[in-house]
Parts: structure tokens; C-alpha cells; sequence
């Protein structure tokens, strides 16, 4: 009998509830933060794992100092 009352008390909150009441799209939002933030984790954890793989690409971080070339004399007319 106390399942019944609690079950109809529950259903007439729900059913009598406004919309602007929504409680669900506080969950919804907090759920879609949660999943972002653990997909942003994942991808910057593989990419340290990528980096530590495979060093750093791209050429050498610390390039040697270019040669000097002299330049042509300006266009003179």
C-alpha cells in the first residue's frame, strides 16, 4: 500500500510539474559537460602517449644559425 501512495504522489509531482520546472535539463547539461570533458582527457592523454612514442616531428628543435648571404646591391635605374 505504501509503494501505491508513494507511486501516485510521485506520478502527480511529475504530471502537475511546469515546464519551466525542468529539472532533467540541469542532468542532460551537467551529462554532456561530464562526457566532453572526458573526451578532451582521452584525446590529450593519447597525445601524450603519442608524443613519448614517437618523439617530437618535425625537424630538429633547435636548428643550427642560417649562413649569412650577402645581399645584391638595390635597383638602381
Amino acid at each position: 500500500m505504501k509503494f501505491a501512495m508513494i507511486f501516485l504522489v510521485l506520478t502527480l509531482v511529475v504530471l502537475l510539474a511546469e515546464p519551466g520546472e525542468c529539472f532533467f535539463k540541469r542532468i542532460k547539461a551537467a551529462w554532456k559537460g561530464a562526457r566532453q570533458a572526458w573526451k578532451d582527457y582521452k584525446y590529450n592523454r593519447n597525445m601524450q602517449k603519442m608524443n613519448q612514442g614517437y618523439g617530437q616531428q618535425g625537424g630538429n628543435p633547435n636548428p643550427p644559425p642560417e649562413q649569412s648571404v650577402e645581399e645584391p646591391p638595390p635597383y638602381m635605374r
